[in-house]
């Protein structure tokens, strides 16, 4: 078994112990891994490749300063827990809300999006979903992106946002239910 081969069966939760213990290339293989969903989570919440980049370091950074690591849950929701509060920092320092997503054309471009594209009929559809999704609160456009774009669990979102399993249900329920309630709002049925 090549050396790539072995890292490829290597846990993310192992590769993290290793990396709290100051093991440079199990950091790299965590970053090499974890990189380009990071990003696409704040280029998602905030619309800005540079800053989205800029956040997803500050991540890495934290993540290669955590010598105390337990692993009381998964490391993909251990690393959004911490990219989730990245961004509530991010809000903060610079008091802004959350960008309007059809200013991000190039979130429409990834893979996840681009099936997404195919399976709608119209552009036109596409437009009135985005116009939509920029109309909910942030707390729901933030739900609905860990549930239905990043693909999280509702355990999982749970632990990224402090909060029980049947919270993050309910918070589902009604971001989707917002979303369609604002959808005919805009666009009739």
């Amino acid at each position: 078994m090549s050396e790539n081969e072995k890292n490829l069966t290597i846990a993310d939760e192992q590769l993290m112990e290793l990396s709290a213990n100051g093991d440079r290339k199990a950091f790299y293989i965590l970053v090499k891994r974890w990189n380009k969903s990071i990003i696409n989570f704040f280029y998602r919440n905030i619309g800005n490749q540079e800053i989205a980049e800029e956040l997803a370091q500050d991540v890495f950074l934290s993540i290669w300063k955590a010598t105390n690591y337990k692993q009381k849950s998964s490391f993909y929701c251990w690393i959004y827990k911490i990219a989730r509060n990245k961004l509530i920092d991010f809000y903060r320092k610079h008091k802004i809300q959350s960008v309007p997503i059809e200013e991000n054309i190039q979130i429409l471009e990834t893979e996840k999006f681009n099936r997404l594209e195919d399976k709608l009929i119209q552009k036109e559809e596409i437009q009135m979903v985005r116009d939509t999704i920029n109309k909910l609160s942030e707390e729901q456009k933030l739900i609905l992106i860990l549930s239905k774009y990043q693909k999280l669990a509702y355990e999982d979102i749970a632990k990224v946002l402090d909060c029980s399993k049947e919270n993050v249900k309910v918070k589902v329920f009604r971001a989707i239910n917002a979303f369609v309630k604002k959808f005919k709002e805009l666009y009739g049925n």
